[in-house]
């Protein structure tokens, strides 16, 4: 605290005749001049503080002072005002000065108080004068005096001095600053003990402080200043203090009192704290212990804590390692085995990882990581310090899709919705505590919703909504904050770019899509016709299924924007349907278009997905392109029980509001019983009467059904029609393959040489790093589980009844992986398929290996025991290998419908079936081998190709095989009939003709299968894009 040099001049010249006590003084001859007020401001406890207070006599004639009165408050318990060294009354009252003209006397007023005070405390004084004023009384002038009581005129910077830890065997010495904050120079003193050196009190633990600089006075009274030397207002020293910690009190705290003063008085003493611990733990981090909180399985959350050196002295750090006992789930990044001095106050950052899975939900997972370091003055190793690590299995995790929302060019004066789905992945509440829809604060974004909760499996949809106001370009961002512990704010990139556009009118036909019922995992496709009636332009954006819709529906051309559809155009929008197990599902197809009426319809999407045991096949129809007024062939929908017991066709129509130009042209009568194994057909016609693509679908209703299967329909008409179909040449495929293979007593050479020569199917997979999955099953079918199970039955031998196989035909060698085998698998693909390959000679001696394809890519095999095998965009080969024909029941035509259909009909060219089996039309190899016609004509109708069993050169009918399987398609089918001789083929843009110059054919139409075959030597490269234009028949 500061005390005030001097006090304070509140008035200037005061002649008696203005400033007196007493009124109408009219003659003067004596003037006198001095303060009306003293204030000492802060006075330390203990020192008298003193004040010369001059009184002059400023006129021309004498007067004298006859005393001076004492008011209230001059001398206290706490504290004494003095004048000239007296505060008694009536020592003060007989006090006389005489004062001539033109001089001054000196009065010494002193203040000491004795306790520190929260408030100034006030006295006064009255000089008793012998001039009389006009009425005759005597003149008299006052004087207040001011003080307050402090603790100290010395400030120690720091006060307490903490010298921290200071490992055990060394000390420590730190300077401290003492300041003089008095207004007066002082002695500046330390209390000597009895041995005549600084007394250090020691208040607690068995180390000691010492004060090295400056060496005190004994002789003045342990004086830290020079002789004849004081500390002036505001100066400091330095004083240096030192500490040595006590090994026997190792982690103790060791306090003690050194006493100062700049006075004799006691009151005058400053206590100094002193804090030191002696250790050999020097190492702290921080934090002192991890906690992850919650963490989902699959999930690595990383953290660090900090360590610091906290001694005084350099410590020696060994390493670092996960405690004993520590959960597994714990890991820390291992230390670099290099011994790292660290010095006082140095840190280094140690990083720990919680990678909990799935078996430790429900736990709190415990461990730590242990710091060990030396004390190299010591001589010993330091105490390990052990950062404890807590965790729990579990929380919330968030997925945002899409992480970007791109809304395209949008209209002004109109708004685009677009929607983000929030899911919960984790095993928490996810918890949305805040959605900012805008941060760059454009005002052209807006949310539809700002806080909610999640369920653990569960999603939320956020609607986004851009309104440009301004042309040109905007970009924001959305932000989501929850409390997921590893992505606590999400980000969502927005992007929007305004136009200046007349309103469109437009018609939507229809508004809503029932696919009916579907057959898990087959693909079935309708349209959604937009046309554009007004007299203007409308601009579409983001033709997609909207977020929250089930994962079944899809688009064909994929998410599509920025389309321009002119005046009396149509667009239409093909939705796909593929439903992945027995459940009903629902979507939307939404999209942007530039009429301000309603600028973001939506279609509602709906379908079931059934393991139903009526198979339509084909599941849809697409008649091209033919010219108006004309018609197609009548196309041929096959309806088949694959059931065990008889069902009934109600109804058999198209629904009113369906184009006129598609005909049922021959229908069974109804109702129509279909027994097991049979089948019924179903006559479509298309008759294009205008210009245009147009949609429609047929109901087909069985028993009590009240939902239909529907069958969609697709045709387009042009006043000069050219269908052109295009074809891509796979260049680095998703391939599913999956071998039947024939496990009858003749078989055993067959399997021998399949698996001998696996390389050489293998072999162009390999180079091109391509991702196939394979499976095996038999062609054994007999004694399948009624009903079918889900999971392969332990009664079944391997690759029976359509389950795919893990092992070999007597189980010696099994491997759970080797159901789907993968490039990656282990020891090796080659190992794992000869393995499951090999099924042995005691299968079945009715083949059936169309029928053993058919159970394994069936619901519920296909969702159960072989569920991971098909992938939505690969392409599917099977591969059968047999010596006999194929004896399943049903007739060539379900197979490869069907087959065709897990695909979708418009994706023919994802699909194929090939053989390895006896040719055709006597078999071959005399008795070896049987004609395995069903299977050649399965591989002849979907683009695979045939092998003879009885070759004698397996490599090259397997690298055939691998070649044609993994992206060399040499027969494309098409989609319409074409007018004999209008047939043309481009890879890649260059038209290629159908013969050499030098005559050799490069590719021909076989008229009975429709298709468009390839040469050998000419057939188109991996990613390489074939186009077949021609002219449709018209009838």
């Amino acid at each position: 605290m500061r005390l005030a040099a001097a006090a304070t001049v509140t008035s200037g010249l005061l002649a008696l005749a203005a400033c007196s006590d007493t009124t109408n003084v009219v003659a003067v001859k004596g003037a006198l001049e001095t303060q009306e007020e003293v204030d000492f401001r802060d006075v330390q406890v203990g020192i008298e503080m003193p004040y010369e207070l001059v009184v002059k006599n400023v006129g021309d004639g004498s007067f004298s002072i006859t005393g001076i009165e004492a008011g209230d408050g001059m001398c206290a318990s706490d504290y004494e005002f003095k004048i000239d060294g007296s505060c008694e009354a009536q020592t003060l009252a007989d006090k006389s000065i005489n004062l001539p003209a033109q001089t001054a006397r000196t009065l010494r007023v002193t203040f000491q108080p004795f306790t520190a005070m929260e408030n100034p405390v006030e006295a006064s004084i009255r000089l008793l004068t012998n001039i009389k004023d006009d009425a005759g009384s005597n003149i008299t002038f006052t004087v207040r005096l001011i003080g307050r009581g402090v603790t100290s005129g010395i400030e120690v910077v720091p006060n307490p001095v903490d010298f921290g830890k200071v490992l055990v065997g060394s000390s420590r010495t730190l300077e401290v600053q003492v300041y003089n904050r008095l207004g007066v120079a002082v002695d500046l003193t330390t209390r000597l003990g009895s041995n005549g050196k600084p007394e250090i009190v020691n208040q607690g633990g068995l180390g000691r402080f010492e004060l090295l600089e400056p060496t005190p006075d004994a002789a003045r009274n342990g004086s830290l200043l020079p002789a004849d030397t004081l500390l002036e207002p505001d100066a400091s020293i330095t004083v240096r203090l030192r500490y040595v910690p006590d090994v026997a009190a190792e982690g103790r705290e060791d306090r003690g009192r050194w006493t100062i003063a700049n006075c004799d008085s006691s009151l005058c003493d400053l206590d100094v704290t002193l804090l030191g611990r002696g250790t050999n733990a020097a190492i702290e981090c921080d934090p002192p212990a991890v906690d992850f909180g919650q963490v989902n399985p699959g999930v690595t959350s990383t953290q660090r804590t900090t360590c610091t050196n906290a001694a005084s002295e350099a410590v020696t750090v060994l390493g670092w390692s996960m405690g004993v006992a520590s959960a597994p789930e714990y890991s820390v990044v291992p230390y670099n085995g290099q011994v790292t001095n660290l010095g006082p106050g140095e840190s280094f950052d140690v990083e720990v990882q919680f990678a909990p899975t799935a078996a430790s939900i429900g736990t709190d997972p415990t461990g730590a990581v242990v710091v060990r370091g030396r004390n190299p003055i010591a001589g010993r190793d330091l105490d390990e310090l052990r950062v404890e690590l807590l965790g729990e299995a579990g929380g919330p995790d968030i997925q945002v899709t899409p992480e970007s929302l791109n809304f395209g060019r949008v209209a002004i004066g109109t708004s685009s919705k677009r929607r983000i789905l929030v899911e919960n992945t984790g095993y928490n509440d996810l918890e949305i505590t805040d959605i900012n829809s805008d941060t760059g604060g454009t005002g052209a974004y807006a949310a539809d919703r700002d806080a909610f909760v999640v369920r653990p499996g569960q999603s939320q949809v956020v609607e986004v909504t851009y309104t440009p106001t301004v042309e040109g370009e905007v970009t924001s961002t959305l932000l989501i904050s929850s409390n997921d512990s590893d992505e606590g704010s999400y980000t969502v990139t927005l992007v929007g770019q305004g136009v200046n556009l007349p309103p469109c009118s437009f018609t939507l036909q229809p508004v809503a899509v029932n696919f009916g019922i579907v057959q898990v995992l087959r693909s079935t496709t309708q349209g959604v016709r937009i046309e554009n009636i007004g007299a203007d332009a409308c601009l579409i954006n983001d033709v997609e299924i909207a977020a929250g819709s089930d994962p079944d529906f899809g688009l064909v051309d994929g998410s599509e924007t920025n389309i321009l559809l002119a005046a009396g155009d149509t667009k239409t929008i093909l939705v796909s349907y593929t439903p992945g197990g027995e459940a009903t599902h629902t979507g939307e197809l939404t999209f942007y278009i530039s009429d301000p009426n309603n600028p973001n319809p939506a279609v509602s999407l709906h379908g079931v997905g059934s393991a139903s045991a009526l198979l339509i096949s084909p599941n849809e129809i697409d008649f091209g392109q033919i010219g108006v007024n004309c018609a197609t062939r009548e196309r041929t929908v096959s309806i088949y029980n694959t059931g065990s017991t008889a069902t009934s066709i109600t109804r058999i129509e198209l629904p009113a509001g369906v184009s006129g130009e598609f005909e049922l042209s021959s229908v069974p009568n109804l109702p129509a019983s279909i027994p097991p194994g049979q089948s019924i057909e179903v006559g479509v016609r298309y008759r294009a009467s205008d210009v245009g693509q147009d949609t429609g679908f047929f109901h087909i209703y069985e028993g009590s059904r009240t939902d239909p299967y529907v069958v969609p329909l697709f045709g387009s008409g042009d006043l000069d029609p050219i269908n052109e179909d295009r074809f891509q040449q796979l260049e680095t495929p998703e391939v599913d393959i999956l071998f039947v293979i024939d496990n009858s007593c003749s078989m055993s050479e067959e399997q021998a040489s399949l698996t001998a020569n696996f390389q050489s199917f293998i072999q162009f997979a390999d180079a091109q790093a391509l991702d196939y999955r394979i499976a095996v099953v038999t062609t054994d079918v007999d004694g399948c589980p009624n009903p079918t199970s889900p999971q392969r039955p332990v009664t079944l031998n391997q690759g029976q009844c359509g389950y795919f196989a893990d092992g070999n035909g007597d189980n010696t060698l099994r491997d759970p992986s080797w159901r789907l085998i993968t490039p990656d698998e282990q020891p090796s693909a080659e190992t794992a398929f000869s393995a499951i390959a090999t099924q042995g000679i005691n299968g079945s001696g009715s083949e059936r290996g169309l029928e053993a394809a058919y159970q394994a890519l069936s619901s519920p095999i296909i969702t159960g025991w072989n569920n991971g095998f098909l992938r939505p965009s690969a392409y599917l080969a099977l591969i059968f290998v047999s010596d006999e024909e194929d004896q399943s029941a049903n007739a060539v035509d379900f197979y490869v419908n069907y087959f065709l259909a897990i695909k979708g009909f418009r994706n023919t060219n994802l699909f194929s079936a090939s053989a390895i089996v006896g040719d055709a039309p006597s078999g071959c190899g005399g008795f070896q081998a049987e004609a395995g016609v069903r299977y050649i004509d399965m591989a002849d109708r979907t683009g695979g190709i045939f092998e003879s069993i009885c070759t004698g050169d397996w490599g090259s009918s397997l690298q055939n095989l691998g070649l044609s399987v993994f992206g060399y398609k040499s027969r494309f089918f098409l989609s319409n009939q074409p007018v004999a001789g209008t047939v043309e083929v481009t890879v890649d843009g260059v038209p290629v003709a159908p013969t050499a110059p030098s005559g050799q054919i490069r590719w021909s139409y076989d008229t009975p299968t429709n298709t468009v075959n390839f040469a050998p030597l000419a057939i188109p490269e991996p990613g390489s894009e074939i186009v077949v234009t021609y002219r449709p028949e018209c009838l």
